[in-house]
């Protein structure tokens, strides 16, 4: 979990989802980190995201009426987070004809967790929706030197016409920029058990 104030490393999981539930941006410092943080239950996440898009609602309803603190509401981000966390997992089968794109960044450790957010964010934003996508999944190496991105596309065609996109350039630029070194491969699945 990546909080935003400092939290004793003894402090138990239960205590920062329920601070979360409560108050999200106490603890999360961006929507999409709720999605990646793997302390949480999905159900857990779910409830997280829920109050933020309460909270990004009303912030929005109070900018919209010349009432803002200074914040930014975010609703977009949240939503994207909640799409993604909704999203449907990979599904790896030879007898699919779906194409497997593995990206795999080299990374320091203090910028994995940088990298693991821009790349939930990007999902949820960038390419959830696109014609062709159907999954995508981010891994994370024990020692936070490598991240990968593991996605699925319907077909070549979809998957070379995200490549065209503006949007989907700028996403991967901004990726590109926190890695080391990445190394995008093409796979098709030839054996699951």
């Amino acid at each position: 979990m990546t909080e935003n104030k400092s939290t004793p490393a003894a402090t138990p999981r239960k205590t920062l989802a329920d601070a979360a539930k409560i108050s999200p941006t106490t603890v999360f410092n961006d929507p999409g980190k709720v999605v990646s943080a793997d302390r949480l239950t999905k159900k857990e996440k779910a409830a997280i995201l829920t109050q933020w898009e309460s909270d990004a609602i009303a912030l929005q309803t109070a900018t919209d009426e010349g009432m803002s603190g200074g914040s930014r509401p975010r609703l977009d981000e949240v939503k994207s987070a909640q799409t993604l966390l909704g999203a449907k997992a990979a599904t790896i089968s030879a007898a699919a004809s779906t194409l497997t794109l593995i990206n795999t960044f080299e990374v320091t450790a203090q910028k994995a967790d940088s990298l693991v957010a821009a790349l939930v964010e990007g999902t949820g934003q960038v390419m959830h929706g696109r014609p062709g996508f159907i999954s995508a999944s981010i891994h994370k190496s024990l020692d936070g030197t490598r991240v990968v991105n593991y996605a699925q596309w319907a077909n070549k065609t979809d998957f070379d016409h995200m490549l065209d996109d503006p949007l989907v350039k700028s996403h991967m630029a901004r990726c590109a920029a926190i890695a080391e070194s990445v190394e995008p491969v093409i796979y098709d699945v030839i054996f699951a058990e």
